[in-house]
């Protein structure tokens, strides 16, 4: 009778083998997790590395964003930073720089003025800080202030600047070459825009220069306190992002 064919021993199951798809997981987990941790940062990197750079302009001077005594970089919680928050952020380290620029200089008050709405950062300017009367040319001892407000400005590196001459409703008279308040206000903006670039260094790829002359005064034209007003140089950083709401 012939022998029966052997069956061939039964193999039991790994039951350690799960262990191994577990493991896999857990690395794919551990990967995917620091992808969306590194890209989460990068915005705020940046934002830190660009107000770091404001706190550089002025020589070693330690900001405050308020009465608290925190610094500009302290005020960073390290939350989600969005583009738009990142540039206000960056915009009120610039106006707070300013500021403390104009204090630290001397700046009789009022003479440079800095305000912050839906449009951008508005820096106003009074003629007397970088004029004499009627004339385009900027005083040497105006030279270090805009030199060091571009410094400042610089770190805004993306954002379109447009640099304004503003006059009062005197007429020009005795001077072929700036006839009319449209030349002076013009000729004026464009020698702020020239030592934006020339000392300071600013992309002139985002820079432009406008004249209004007396026609978008800000203070009546009646007195001479108003039209001391009304002379000015305004200059406008402009926002990239659109705000939602002031």
């Amino acid at each position: 009778m012939p022998k029966k064919a052997k069956l061939p021993p039964e193999e039991h199951e790994n039951s350690e083998r799960w262990t191994v798809t577990y493991s896999d997981l857990m690395n794919l987990l551990l990967v995917f997790f620091i992808v969306l941790y590194s890209t989460a940062n990068q915005d705020t990197e940046r934002a830190k590395e660009v107000l770091s750079a404001i706190a550089g302009a002025m020589s070693g001077t330690e900001f405050i964003l308020d009465g608290s005594g925190d610094s500009i970089l302290d005020s960073y919680s390290g939350g989600e930073l969005t583009n738009e928050a990142i540039e206000a952020r960056n915009m009120e380290a610039v106006k707070e720089a300013v500021e403390q620029m104009s204090e630290a200089m001397g700046m009789a008050e009022g003479s440079i003025e800095v305000a912050i709405d839906e449009v951008g950062v508005h820096i106003k300017i009074k003629d007397a800080v970088l004029f004499n009367s009627g004339s385009a040319a900027i005083n040497a001892n105006a030279q270090p202030v805009m030199i060091k407000l571009g410094e400042i400005l610089k770190n805004l590196p993306n954002n379109y600047i447009q640099v304004e001459g503003h006059t009062d409703n005197i007429p020009m008279g005795g001077n072929p070459n700036i006839p009319t308040n449209w030349e002076l206000g013009s000729l004026r903006a464009v020698n702020v825009l020239r030592i934006l670039v020339e000392k300071a260094a600013l992309n002139p790829a985002y820079l432009n220069a406008t004249s209004y002359g007396e026609f978008r005064p800000i203070d009546t034209n009646s007195t001479p306190e108003g039209r001391a007003n009304n002379r000015r140089v305004e200059i406008t950083i402009l926002r990239n992002y659109a705000v939602s709401e002031m």
